[in-house]
C-alpha cells in the first residue's frame, strides 16, 4: 500500500497542494478554518508525515536509525546526540527508532528491509555497508515510499535519497597530508588499522589515505590494513605487533576505531623517533595523547552536527523541500596538540 501524500491530502480537503503545503508547514496565508479542514483529511487518510497537521501542532517525524552496535565511543555518543536532537526545534521534531547491527552481519540488510516495512516510518538513517543484498534492501525500501539517508557511512548515491556525514575520502587525503607533514623519518612503513570491513566510510577514508600519500610522500610505503573490529584489545595487540615487528615504522593511521588501543600500546612500548601517528575522532583519550605527543594529529567531525543535519535532512526530504547547501556540510575537524579543546565532551 502506498503512502499518503500531500497531494492526496489537498484532493480530499478541496484545497490547493500550496495550501496545505503552507498548514503543514506553519507558515501564514491559511485561515484557521482552512486548517481544520486540512486536519481532518490528513486524519481521515491517516496521514502521518511530519508537518502541523496534528490537533495539538506538529506531528513528529518518524524515523528509523539502523547503525552498528554502538559499543565503541563514537557511536554511543552518537546515540546519545540524535536522542538528544529529536525535539531541537519543534518544526523538526522527530520519534526514532533504533536497529543495531553487528558490522559482520552480512544478514543485516534482510533485517533492516523488513524493520522499515514493519513500521509507519518516514524514513531510514542507515550507516552505509558493503553487505551482499544491501542494495536490493534499499531499493525495497525506497519503492514503499520511505526516504533513505546514509549517515557517516555512506552508499552508492544512486541508492540513497542523501548522504550526512563528512566527506570521507577528503578526510583520508587531509590524514594523509598531515601525516607525511608530522612524520620525519625519511622513509619506512605505514600500519593502517580499521575498525570494521564492511563499513565504507573507513574503506573510503584508507583508499584515499594510501593514493594520496603515494602521491605526495612515496618514501613511505602503506602495510596491509589490519582490522581492530573496534576493539581496543585487539588495537593494542596489533600496534605492539607492528612496533616490534617492523624494522623501519614511520608510523600509524587509524581510521576509525580502536584508537584507545593503539595509544596504550604506543605509551607502553614507545613511539618511534620520527614517526607520526594519525587517528579518528576526538576523545578525551585522544585528546591527551594529542598533549603528550603520542598522537599527532586527530581527524574528527561533530556527533551532534550530524545527529541535527540528519533529523532536518529528513524532514526535507518527506516535505519535498530543497535543503539548504550549507547545511548539507559536515566540516573535517583536524586536531593536533596546539588545538586540543581543554574540555572535550566526547568520552571515549
Amino acid at each position: 500500500m502506498s503512502k499518503v501524500s500531500l497531494a492526496d491530502v489537498a484532493a480530499r480537503a478541496g484545497v490547493s497542494l500550496a495550501t496545505v503545503d503552507r498548514a503543514a508547514n506553519g507558515r501564514p496565508g491559511v485561515s484557521q478554518r482552512t486548517i481544520e479542514k486540512i486536519r481532518r483529511a490528513a486524519a481521515e487518510l491517516n496521514y502521518r508525515k511530519s508537518g502541523g497537521l496534528g490537533a495539538s501542532g506538529e506531528v513528529p517525524l518518524s524515523m528509523l536509525v539502523a547503525m552498528p552496535v554502538a559499543r565503541s565511543f563514537f557511536f554511543k555518543d552518537l546515540v546519545s546526540e540524535l536522542k538528544a536532537s529529536r525535539n531541537y526545534r519543534p518544526d523538526f521534531a522527530a520519534n526514532l527508532s533504533f536497529l543495531y547491527f553487528e558490522p559482520d552481519d552480512t544478514s543485516f540488510p534482510g533485517q533492516l528491509a523488513a524493520r522499515a516495512l514493519a513500521g509507519e516510518f518516514d524514513a531510514v538513517a542507515v550507516f552505509g555497508a558493503n553487505f551482499p543484498g544491501m542494495k536490493n534492501a534499499i531499493h525495497t525500501i525506497k519503492k514503499a515510499g520511505i526516504k533513505v539517508i546514509c549517515i557517516i557511512s555512506d552508499l552508492d548515491g544512486t541508492l540513497r535519497d542523501a548522504f550526512v556525514g563528512q566527506d570521507n575520502i577528503a578526510a583520508g587525503r587531509t590524514a594523509a597530508t598531515l601525516f607525511a607533514r608530522y612524520c620525519s623519518a625519511g622513509s619506512g612503513q605505514v600500519q593502517l588499522m580499521s575498525g570494521y570491513l564492511h563499513l565504507n566510510d573507513q574503506e573510503e577514508r584508507v583508499e584515499a589515505f594510501q593514493e594520496h600519500l603515494r602521491k605526495i610522500a612515496p618514501q613511505y610505503r602503506c602495510r596491509i590494513r589490519e582490522f581492530g573490529d573496534g576493539n581496543n584489545e585487539r588495537t593494542d595487540a596489533l600496534t605492539r605487533k607492528f612496533l616490534m615487528g617492523t624494522r623501519n615504522p614511520a608510523g600509524i593511521y587509524g581510521c576509525g576505531g580502536g584508537h584507545v588501543g593503539i595509544i596504550r600500546a604506543l605509551a607502553e612500548t614507545g613511539k618511534p623517533k620520527g614517526s607520526a601517528v594519525v587517528v579518528h575522532d576526538l576523545t578525551e583519550q585522544s585528546g591527551e595523547a594529542l598533549r603528550t605527543g603520542l598522537v599527532d594529529c586527530v581527524i574528527d567531525q561533530s556527533v551532534a552536527q550530524v545527529a541535527r543535519a540528519c533529523i532536518r535532512k529528513a524532514h526535507f526530504l518527506v516535505r519535498s523541500h530543497p535543503t539548504p547547501g550549507f547545511q548539507d556540510r559536515i566540516n573535517i575537524g583536524i586536531y593536533i596538540a596546539e588545538n586540543v579543546p581543554d574540555d572535550i565532551s566526547m568520552d571515549a
